[in-house]
């Protein structure tokens, strides 16, 4: 259901910008992008530049960065050994960190309708949550560790559109493909 409904947004998307599209698009773009993800927890952030010729360039990072409460709750000093054996701490919960990075190119289809794909490379990182019934560690007792596996890394792709809707404002709507995610979100956009 959610990949037909994606289908028709597209479709659509693409109908209403060819139909308005008629006047050309002389200026150049410049703008600052942020996207979700509504199926995986993932977070967007990139930095773009389209030429008056329709071509471009989009730098973008992409983290699940709120995986933990609170920094001051990271200790990157004590590993699992030293909490579960050392302090006899109980582990509560294990996240995954992730961290993402795109060179996509831009290209324009329209005045107003850009398509963007790139490569990415990602990272990840468990960690695990324990619980310190002292109180001494973190906040309430809680503190994070990384855990005792390996960080993980991947090759990835990112792809979607961007739609000027007016001069200064924009959305974009993107697909990541390793972790999967529909990504969603809006852009500041300055034309020069």
């Amino acid at each position: 259901m959610l990949k037909k409904s994606l289908i028709l947004f597209l479709i659509v998307l693409i109908f209403i910008s060819l139909v308005f599209s008629r006047k050309k698009n002389n200026k150049s773009n410049f703008g600052l992008g942020f996207a979700i993800s509504p199926t995986v927890p993932l977070y967007k952030l990139s930095l773009y530049g389209i030429s008056k010729g329709g071509m471009g360039f989009e730098l973008a990072a992409v983290t699940n960065s709120k995986w933990k409460d609170k920094e001051d709750n990271y200790y990157d000093s004590i590993d699992n050994v030293t909490a579960e054996e050392t302090f006899g701490d109980e582990q509560l919960s294990t996240a995954t960190g992730k961290t993402l990075i795109f060179g996509n190119i831009i290209f324009r289809i329209s005045s107003k309708l850009f398509v963007y794909a790139g490569p990415g490379y990602g990272t990840s990182q468990k960690f695990n949550e324990y619980d310190d019934p002292t109180h001494i560690l973190g906040e309430h007792g809680k503190y994070w560790v990384e855990a005792d596996e390996k960080s993980e890394s991947w090759l990835t792709i990112d792809t979607g559109l961007k739609f000027i809707a007016v001069e200064n404002f924009g959305f974009e709507l993107g697909y990541i493909a390793k972790p999967s995610a529909v990504m969603f979100g809006a852009n500041i956009n300055l034309q020069y």
